[in-house]
């Protein structure tokens, strides 16, 4: 249990530290009426603080900068170290019940409908998996040659001019097409 002595030392050192760590401030009313409270109830608890000396916050908020920037750096080298002829795996699948065919158009080929047909497995979950050099790319589904749809899977789209609403994929080397 706290005594009174040890209350009012904690109360005293909460007051230093408002000058160091500036925040909403609420009216005293409130703070001493909480504190009031607080004071009558008979709990047994006990309060432990980790205090920075002042001298240390800036210097660790330097490190957590650079080190913040080293990442951001990191994961902006890993996109240019995949040069232009290198290629990514990218699945793509789509559920489709009833479905006799279902294909795969888009920039990566040509938009031929034809090109890139989808494998059925027995959950009618087509897949197809293809090899994709770095880029962004817009693509549809065609299913029995005639229904023009785009991945559900996907929350990127544009719209192409035509009244369709294309799918948007951004291969890098990192992708995970998931």
């Amino acid at each position: 249990m706290i005594d009174k002595n040890n209350w009012n030392n904690f109360l005293n050192e909460l007051e230093d530290l408002k000058k160091y760590f500036p925040t909403y401030e609420s009216p005293d009313i409130i703070d001493k009426e909480i504190i009031h409270k607080i004071s009558q109830t008979n709990h047994k608890f006990s309060f432990q603080f980790f205090v920075l000396p002042k001298f240390l916050i800036p210097a660790i908020t330097t490190i957590l900068i650079i080190i913040g920037f080293f990442i951001i750096n990191d994961k902006e080298n890993c996109k240019k170290n995949l040069n232009e002829n290198e290629t990514v795996t990218v699945k793509f699948k789509i559920k489709i019940n009833n479905a006799k065919t279902v294909s795969l158009i888009g920039d990566f080929n040509g938009w031929d409908i034809n090109s890139t047909k989808l494998s059925k497995n027995n959950d009618d979950l087509w897949t197809v998996s293809l090899r994709l050099k770095p880029g962004r790319y817009q693509y549809l589904f065609v299913i029995d040659k005639e229904k023009y749809i785009p991945d559900t899977q996907r929350k990127e789209y544009t719209v192409d001019g035509y009244g369709n609403k294309n799918s948007v994929i951004e291969v890098t080397d990192f992708f995970n097409s998931g």
